[in-house]
């Protein structure tokens, strides 16, 4: 520790003892109370349960927010296959009666390009 570290560490404590003693004089019945143990149990069974309260509220926040996770990853998960699947569907219905459409779309049909890949390579 420097001089200046010591003085500086001085003049705060000197400060703090000054406003110490101005608070005494100011709030004598504060500065002299003492709280008995009743009232320091009192006051220590309300804190206690303050945090077992916050504890609850964060618990339960955390599973709000767990949940809502859990309900927005299913929705992500499943709607690109409802949107495949439905749009299969309505080409399958169009062209049910149309034989040129029913080539056209049955020509780029991915299931059926993949099906032709798979058996080139089997061939080779």
């Amino acid at each position: 520790m420097t001089l200046g570290d010591s003085a500086l560490t001085a003049r705060r404590a000197a400060v703090l003892g000054a406003a110490a003693a101005a608070g005494g004089m100011l709030f004598p019945g504060v500065a002299s109370a003492e709280l008995s143990e009743e009232r320091k149990k009192e006051l220590y069974d309300e804190e206690v349960a303050k945090l077992a309260a916050k504890n609850s509220n964060a618990q339960d926040d955390e599973t709000k927010s767990k949940t809502t996770l859990a309900i927005i990853s299913a929705i992500v998960l499943v709607s690109p296959i409802i949107g495949i699947t439905g749009a299969q569907k309505a080409i399958a219905t169009m062209v049910e009666n149309d034989d040129d459409l029913k080539a056209e779309f049955k020509g780029n049909d991915p299931k059926i390009a993949f099906q032709r890949g798979r058996d080139r390579q089997r061939r080779r």
